[in-house]
C-alpha cells in the first residue's frame, strides 16, 4: 500500500466514522420513546376528542350511537397499531443501516489496520537491514529507538550507560539537534581501540506531532568512511606528485603563495635532469621512473623543513628554501645538490652519469609573486642549460633581457621560414694536391630585413632549441639537391654537396624520416650527396645515431663526421661508425703554426684517420702554413678562407665556368 492508497483509507475511515456518530445522535432511546408516546397521545386525543364530537352530533339513536362507539374503537385500535408498526419500522431501519455502517466500518477499520501493520513491518524490515543508522530520542533526549546497524557499528546497547565512543558520538548528535533543531550533512568521527576511525555523516531533525508533549528527535546516519579515505586520497594527488609521491606544482604554488603574503625572503630553484631523455628512451620509461623517484629521495633527504621539495613534472624538480642567511648559502647547498645528484646512477646492469641544471631566483630582488618568480627561476635553469648544463645560474635582468632578445628572434626567424628569407652559400672543399675543387660545403644565410645578413652561429643554435630547426634543414636538403640538379644540367658534374644535419634531426624519428622522403624524391640525384653529423649527436646517443646514418648509406649518400676532435670518445667513433669522410676541426688546424704538442697531436690524427681508411678534410685552413702543413701530411682535402670563401651559387657558376675545370675525382 503506497502513501495515497494509505491517506485515502485514512480519510474514509474517518468519515465512516462521523456517520456512526451522526446515526447515534439520531437513535437517542428517551427521544425515540417520547416521539412515540407523543404521537400515539396526540394522535388518541384527536381521534377520541372528534369522534365523540361528530358521533354525537350527528347519531341522536343510543343503539346506534353505541354501536358507532365500539366500531371507532376497533377502528382506533387498528389506526394506532398502524402508527405504531410505521413509527417502529422506521426506528429499526435506522438500527439497521447504523449496524450496517457499523459492521462497514469495523472491516475498514480491521483493512486498514492490517495494511499499517503490514507497511510497519516492511518498514521496521527496511530499517533494520538498511545500511543506515536510526536512532530516536524522545522531548527529554532519551534514546527510545536505534536500529540493528547503529547497534553494531557504533558498537552501541539500547539504554545502555556505558562511555563508549558509540554513546559519545549518539549524544553529540543528539546535542546538535537540541540545540539547532537539525542538522544536514553533520559529521562525527568515532575512534575505535586498535581501530582505525570511523566518519559517519549524520541528517535529521524534530518529530512534530499533533500533540507537542509528544515530539522527540530523528537521525539517520551513514558510514562513510570509505568515501572519506577516498576524499584524503584524491586530495593527496591533487597535491602530491602520483609517481614520487612529493608535492607536486599546484601544492608548490599554494605554500610559496602563503610565504610571499607573509612578507619571507625565499629562494626558489628549479633544476632539469640534463640526460633523462636519453635514458628515457634509451631503456624505457619503468628506468626513467625509477630515477626520477631516485633523485625525488635524494633531494629529500638533503633539504629539511620548513624547506620543500616538489615534482614539477617531467624530469624537472623545485625547491623553496626559507631558512637561508644569504646568496652564497643558497649557492652552496644547490651545489651540493649537484654534486650528489651528478654521479653515476645505475639501474637494471646499465651505468649513466647524471648531471643537473639548476636555476634560481630570489624574492623579493626576482619577483614578488610565484607567476614572477617561476618565470624567471625557469629562465634562469635555461641559460644554465644554455652555458653547457650541469651548472647553477642565478636570475639576472641581464639574462631576462638575453631571454626576450630570444623570443623576439624566434619570431624574426619563423617569418624567415614562413616567407622563404634564406639562401645558400657554398664554400668549395678542395683537394690539396692540385687546388682543384671536388665539392662544396652547403651553408645557410638568412638576411634579414632590418640587420641584414645574421650568422649561422646566432640563429642555428636558437633554432635548434625552438624546433625551428627541423622546418629550416627540410629546406635546405631539398634546396641543396635542386641547386645541384641545375649544375648537373649545366655541365658541372660529379661535384659532392656536403649538407650539415643536426642531431635534432638525427635523433628525432619523424623530422629525420621527412629527409628521408626528400632523398627519396630525388633518388637519382643523390649520389654525390654527403650528410655532416657532429660527434655531439653521436655522443647524445650513439645507437640511434648508427641506425639512421646506415639508413642514409642504404640510400647512397655518404656520412662525414664533422668537427672531429671536439668530442668525447673520437676513437671509438671512429671505428664503429659506418662514416665515409672525417673533417678535421679548425681548432687542430689553428694550433699546427705553433709547434710543440698541439703539432704532434694534429700529425697524429691525420695518420690515424688515414690507417682506418676514412678520407680527410682539414677545414679552417687560413694560411699558406696550415695548407703546406695539410700538404706536406698527406691530408687528402681541405676547405677554409686561405682557398675561398662561402659564396652564393651564381658565384659558384662564375667561378668554375671562368676558371678551371673542377677535379671530378670523388672524396
Amino acid at each position: 500500500m503506497d502513501n495515497h492508497e494509505k491517506q485515502t483509507a485514512s480519510e474514509n475511515t474517518k468519515l465512516s466514522l462521523a456517520d456512526l456518530a451522526q446515526q447515534r445522535s439520531k437513535l437517542d432511546p428517551l427521544r425515540e420513546s417520547f416521539i412515540v408516546i407523543l404521537v400515539y397521545s396526540i394522535f388518541g386525543f384527536l381521534w377520541i376528542t372528534l369522534t365523540d364530537w361528530l358521533v354525537d352530533t350527528l347519531v341522536s339513536d343510543p343503539t346506534l350511537n353505541r354501536n358507532i362507539q365500539t366500531a371507532k374503537g376497533w377502528l382506533f385500535v387498528a389506526l394506532t397499531m398502524l402508527i405504531i408498526f410505521f413509527l417502529v419500522k422506521n426506528r429499526i431501519e435506522q438500527i439497521r443501516l447504523y449496524v450496517e455502517k457499523i459492521i462497514d466500518t469495523t472491516l475498514k477499520l480491521d483493512r486498514t489496520q492490517t495494511a499499517l501493520a503490514g507497511q510497519r513491518l516492511l518498514t521496521e524490515e527496511i530499517i533494520s537491514n538498511a545500511p543506515v543508522m536510526v536512532a530516536i530520542w524522545d522531548d527529554k533526549g532519551n534514546l527510545i529507538s536505534t536500529n540493528p546497524h547503529l547497534q553494531e557499528l557504533l558498537e552501541l546497547e539500547k539504554g545502555s550507560s556505558d562511555v563508549t565512543e558509540g554513546n559519545k558520538a549518539i549524544k553529540k548528535v543528539l546535542s546538535t539537534l537540541q540545540r539547532k533543531n537539525r542538522i544536514l550533512n553533520y559529521e562525527t568521527e568515532i575512534k575505535f581501540a586498535m581501530e582505525d576511525p570511523r566518519y559517519i555523516m549524520w541528517n535529521g531533525g524534530s518529530i512534530i506531532h499533533d500533540n507537542p508533549a509528544t515530539g522527540g528527535f530523528i537521525a539517520f546516519g551513514v558510514d562513510v568512511t570509505d568515501k572519506k579515505i577516498a576524499e584524503d586520497k584524491l586530495k593527496i594527488y591533487a597535491f602530491n606528485d602520483n609517481l614520487t609521491m612529493i608535492p607536486n606544482r599546484v601544492s608548490l604554488q599554494q605554500e610559496t603563495e602563503k610565504l610571499l603574503e607573509k612578507n619571507e625572503h625565499l629562494a626558489l630553484l628549479f633544476m632539469d635532469i640534463d640526460n633523462f631523455k636519453y635514458i628515457n628512451d634509451s631503456l624505457g620509461h619503468h628506468v626513467g621512473d625509477e630515477l626520477l623517484k631516485f633523485v625525488s629521495s635524494t633531494l629529500a633527504s638533503i633539504v629539511n623543513k620548513p624547506n620543500l621539495v616538489a615534482r614539477l613534472g617531467g624530469d624537472e624538480f623545485a625547491i623553496v628554501i626559507t631558512n637561508y642567511k644569504d646568496k652564497q648559502q643558497v649557492f652552496s647547498l644547490s651545489e651540493k645538490i649537484r654534486k650528489l645528484i651528478g654521479r653515476t646512477w645505475s639501474a637494471y646492469n646499465h651505468s649513466f652519469f647524471l648531471s643537473l641544471s639548476i636555476g634560481v631566483a630570489i624574492s623579493p630582488d626576482d619577483g614578488e609573486t610565484f607567476a614572477d618568480l617561476s618565470k624567471n627561476t625557469d629562465i634562469a635553469m635555461y641559460q644554465a642549460k644554455r652555458e653547457g648544463k650541469d651548472r647553477v645560474v642565478f636570475f639576472e635582468d641581464a639574462i631576462e633581457l638575453q631571454n626576450l632578445y630570444r623570443i623576439d628572434m624566434a619570431k624574426k626567424l619563423q617569418h624567415a621560414i614562413d616567407n622563404n628569407e634564406f639562401e645558400l652559400f657554398f664554400q668549395p672543399i678542395y683537394r690539396l694536391a692540385g687546388q682543384t675543387a671536388v665539392g662544396f660545403e652547403v651553408l645557410i644565410r638568412w638576411k634579414e630585413e632590418v640587420r641584414g645578413y645574421i650568422s649561422p652561429g646566432e640563429f642555428i643554435p636558437l633554432a635548434e632549441e625552438t624546433g625551428q630547426i627541423y622546418n629550416i634543414e627540410a629546406w635546405v636538403v631539398d634546396a641543396a639537391i635542386k641547386q645541384k640538379m641545375l649544375w648537373d644540367a649545366s655541365g658541372l658534374k660529379d661535384l659532392y654537396l656536403s649538407i650539415n644535419l643536426s642531431s635534432k634531426t638525427l635523433l628525432s624519428d619523424a623530422n629525420f624520416q621527412r629527409i628521408i622522403t626528400i632523398l627519396e624524391a630525388y633518388k637519382e640525384n643523390i649520389q654525390n650527396i654527403v650528410f655532416e653529423i657532429t660527434e655531439t649527436a653521436v655522443i647524445d646517443n650513439i645507437e640511434k645515431v648508427f641506425a639512421q646514418t646506415k639508413v642514409l648509406k642504404k640510400l647512397g649518400v655518404k656520412i662525414a663526421l664533422d668537427d672531429f676532435g671536439t668530442g668525447y670518445s673520437s676513437l671509438t667513433h671512429l671505428k664503429n661508425l659506418p662514416i665515409d669522410i672525417v673533417k678535421l676541426d679548425r681548432s687542430f688546424i689553428s694550433q699546427i703554426d705553433k709547434k710543440g704538442k698541439d703539432e704532434v697531436i694534429v700529425h697524429s690524427v691525420i695518420s690515424l684517420v688515414q690507417r682506418l681508411g676514412h678520407e680527410l678534410v682539414a677545414e679552417g685552413i687560413e694560411n699558406s702554413e696550415q695548407y703546406d702543413y695539410c700538404l706536406e701530411h698527406d691530408c687528402d682535402f681541405g676547405q677554409g678562407y686561405f682557398m675561398n670563401k662561402p659564396m652564393p651559387a651564381k658565384s659558384i657558376e662564375a667561378l668554375f665556368i671562368t676558371d678551371a675545370k673542377p677535379d671530378y675525382q670523388k672524396l
